[in-house]
């Protein structure tokens, strides 16, 4: 239906552009050390599924990808629950496992700092209406 909706909206083109691949998070580095790498993924299933729907419907999307580099700079009294928050958007943690986050990322704090980098895969998709 949001397909239709944008198609309607647009003027003859459609464009959709997301993440779709992270890598070299420190989110994945925590994911890790708490050893739940089955129940957390790396990529986001969105855009097959729009690309999906657009060929059912005898659309054949151009697909284009672009890799950049995220970074930031969390104060650490701030960290964890940046870093909490990220993880519980798709699993519950325990509190052991709350407590565990806040102890890695005092150990990698430099300077009162954290410091994170992500490699991430930008997929872009657009088709003519």
């Amino acid at each position: 239906h949001t397909l239709e909706l944008l198609e309607q909206a647009s003027r003859g083109w459609c464009y959709v552009s997301k993440p779709t691949a992270w890598k070299h998070s420190l989110t994945y580095e925590l994911i890790h050390m708490l050893g739940r790498e089955d129940r957390y993924r790396t990529f986001d299933i969105d855009m097959l599924c729009i690309y999906d729907v657009l060929c059912l419907k005898g659309k054949y999307p151009y697909v284009d990808y672009a890799s950049d580099t995220w970074t930031s700079d969390i104060p650490l009294e701030k960290a964890a629950d940046h870093y909490i928050r990220r993880i519980e958007m798709k699993q519950v943690l325990t509190s052991q496992e709350k407590q565990r986050i806040k102890e890695y990322l005092e150990r990698k704090a430099e300077d009162g700092i954290i410091h994170d980098s992500t490699d991430v895969t930008i997929s872009m998709m657009y088709w003519k209406v």
